[in-house]
């Protein structure tokens, strides 16, 4: 056990002096960033720090958002639990949409106006994944939806904003309204803002 502490302060030194420029100056070799990645038996989900606007995200707020946080939760929202699990693969969309930025801020109109193309379809794949999370297997009774449900307005900041772009960008604003029409006449899981 002692060991390991030492080879885990050791990955911790080092990571620390990259990260910080003194990679050069410090002279250390890559046997030990090797040594670290090697080692199967540190724990490095101990290492791994709980992300506040993950666990925020998930936490239930009925205005606009449908996810709930149960007692177990997974590290990345901020719990104990390790592996793959629905609140992280929640977090993951969310990281991966965020990615992209404000998609409103592409210069190009062709370019913008298939990018709203695209969240138009993305928008329908989510919106079927949501339709068939509480089918009955045995057609004799309903389960109660999982807690965590595809986020079918995650889109909206982007579509209302870009209906407000130039006329250049006519196309995209197209498929923007589009979608908002589309959202807006879907059966709601929770009752939209009043912003809406």
């Amino acid at each position: 056990l002692h060991g390991n502490q030492k080879e885990k302060d050791k990955c911790e030194s080092v990571s620390s002096y990259t990260s910080i420029g003194y990679s050069n100056e410090m002279g250390m070799s890559l046997a030990s960033w090797q040594t670290c990645e090697e080692n199967n038996d540190i724990s490095m989900h101990a290492d791994i720090s709980d992300d506040p606007d993950a666990h925020q995200w998930l936490v239930t707020n009925f205005s606009d958002s449908s996810e709930f946080l149960a007692d177990d939760c997974s590290i990345i929202a901020g719990g104990t639990l390790t592996g793959w699990h629905p609140d992280s693969a929640a977090v993951l969309w969310r990281r991966t949409l965020g990615i992209l930025g404000d998609v409103n801020n592409i210069q190009s109109p062709k370019i913008h106006a298939r990018v709203v193309e695209y969240l138009f379809e993305l928008w329908h794949k989510l919106a079927k994944i949501r339709d068939n999370l509480a089918i009955s297997l045995d057609n004799q009774s309903t389960p109660s939806p999982p807690v965590l449900i595809p986020p079918l307005r995650i889109f909206a900041s982007w579509l209302f904003k870009a209906t407000t772009l130039p006329d250049e960008y006519k196309e995209g604003k197209i498929h923007a309204y589009k979608l908002i029409c589309t959202m807006m006449t879907r059966r709601q899981d929770f009752m939209p803002n009043p912003d809406y």
